[in-house]
């Protein structure tokens, strides 16, 4: 039986060999975070990075063997009881854990600490997988990763007794800066280093993930929670999982940081690129409105609920719009006369209406976006 594993406290020794092709990979995953960071001026920015954390609560949980998709968590937001099971609900906590994390630090300027991280893994798993583990607390019990029990596992983690130690080690490392690090390396480190330790009995994978973008937004690398990895993680799942053990068994960190921040480069460009595509959707149906003479209030202000939300029923687009329902129903029918939403349910009571192209740009892990044959 393999025997559990404490890492060494970082920052590395020996030290990490900045290489030509890693110093490289570390300018161009800069430059795209720069680029990811200047979405802080678009207007709705906070709809889209609404929108980005359900895709992010999605890919994430699906890592982790949830089958759960995009489709079924804005339905669960919708109150379709016919939606409710254990994944979605998942889902919807890592939305909440996430959520809470940033407000506390960001708002509430809480440091980044092994409080916050306990109080996230909270919001995590109050119900769902794991429910019934301990919450909020470090491991009591020695885990494991891969195979059927201890006996034939692929890799055993930092032991119970040895977990708040390495734990403190690497909340040091986090909050000191006096190791020089680029933050980006920083965060490529903490992140192999809270998979490795493993310290929760469920919940690891997804709170390892939400602590990357935790430490570039406290260190003001972003200036709002827009960085969401796991969509390039699922994409190449076997490649992720290998870096990760590689560190483990050979102390391969630059073969991880080169993987890391290659995520980084393609998921931070791929977000401006979808948030750009998003945008101009945006305007392009609100203009289309607004041309046509049927831009009403009530028309433009429920189109700007449905950009919020993606998916609703009239109900709830009256409630955070402050329109009354006829007029929220009238509304919702122009816009699907003008192809921008789509009834989905094709009845005439309990409508849902999807704002789809939007929906679809969202949906897409990776690579290119395609275009509505409606001209931006």
């Amino acid at each position: 039986m393999k025997r559990a594993f404490t890492p060494e406290a970082l920052p590395p020794n020996p030290a990490i060999d900045f290489n030509k092709k890693l110093v490289e990979r570390l300018s161009n995953a800069s430059f795209a975070l720069g680029s990811l960071d200047g979405l802080s001026k678009v207007p709705g920015l906070e709809m889209l990075l609404s929108q980005y954390e359900r895709k992010e609560a999605v890919f994430s949980s699906q890592i982790e063997g949830s089958q759960s998709t995009l489709n079924d968590l804005l339905a669960y937001e919708d109150n379709d009881a016919s939606k409710v099971h254990e994944d979605v609900v998942e889902v919807s906590n890592y939305m909440t854990a996430l959520t809470y994390g940033f407000e506390r630090l960001l708002k509430d300027g809480f440091p980044l600490s092994l409080r916050l991280i306990k109080e996230m893994h909270g919001k995590l798993l109050p119900d769902g997988r794991g429910s019934i583990k301990t919450i909020g607390e470090f491991k009591h019990a020695q885990n494991w990763l891969g195979g059927t029990s201890l006996k034939n596992a692929v890799f055993i983690p930092t032991p119970p007794h040895e977990t708040l130690p390495a734990m403190g080690e690497l909340e040091k490392f986090i909050n000191d800066k006096s190791h020089g690090l680029p933050t980006l390396i920083v965060a490529g480190l903490a992140h192999v280093q809270f998979e490795t330790i493993h310290p929760f009995v469920d919940g690891n994978g997804r709170l390892g993930r939400m602590l990357i973008s935790l430490i570039l937004c406290e260190a003001g690398l972003l200036k709002e929670p827009s960085l969401y990895l796991s969509s390039f993680f699922k994409a190449n799942r076997a490649a992720y999982y290998e870096k990760l053990q590689g560190v483990r068994l050979n102390g391969d960190w630059e073969a991880w940081l080169d993987f890391f921040l290659e995520c980084v480069e393609v998921t931070a460009t791929n977000a401006v690129e979808a948030a750009t595509h998003i945008n101009e959707v945006y305007k392009r149906d609100r203009s289309e409105l607004t041309a046509s003479g049927k831009g009403s209030h009530g028309v433009l202000r429920t189109h700007e609920c449905m950009f919020g939300r993606i998916f609703a029923n009239a109900g709830q687009i009256a409630n955070v719009s402050g329109l009354s329902i006829p007029t929220v129903h009238t509304a919702l029918q122009t816009l699907v006369e003008f192809g921008i939403l789509e009834e989905t349910t094709g009845k005439q009571r309990g409508k849902r209406y999807l704002y789809n192209e939007i929906h679809s740009a969202l949906t897409l892990e990776l690579g290119d976006f395609t275009f509505s044959k409606r001209t931006l």
